[in-house]
């Protein structure tokens, strides 16, 4: 499995046609496994690449404060990523969750990330 960290930083080829699932997926549950397959499936049979975009830190703890804590994470990114990637996902986009991204407008990331560069 690939991992892009910076996909907007990805050149100015073309990026590959993408069957894409969005999500944290934290622990990489039974439904998540059965969503990331089907993600998977569909991809290859139409010769698309199967990805995933993900966010570290969770944006619950970029948010969080005193007053709200955040639950802890169920395993490590390395963990996670090794089950997503049993799943049968070819490219993992990693996008760290930070203060530009938590204000871009729902019509900038969806150009930015979605179309231009996945």
């Amino acid at each position: 499995m690939q991992i892009i960290r910076r996909p907007t930083e990805r050149g100015k080829q073309a990026p590959p046609a993408t069957a894409l699932t969005i999500g944290n997926f934290d622990g990489v549950h039974r439904g998540h496994r059965a969503l990331l397959a089907a993600v998977s499936a569909r991809a290859h049979q139409d010769q698309m690449l199967a990805s995933l975009m993900t966010f570290w830190p969770h944006p619950k703890q970029y948010f969080a404060d005193a007053t709200s804590p955040v639950p802890a994470r169920i395993c490590s990114r390395r963990d996670q990523w090794e089950a997503i990637a049993a799943c049968g996902i070819d490219q993992l986009f990693a996008l760290r969750f930070d203060r530009s991204l938590a204000e871009c407008a729902a019509e900038q990331f969806i150009e930015q990330y979605l179309v231009r560069a996945i």
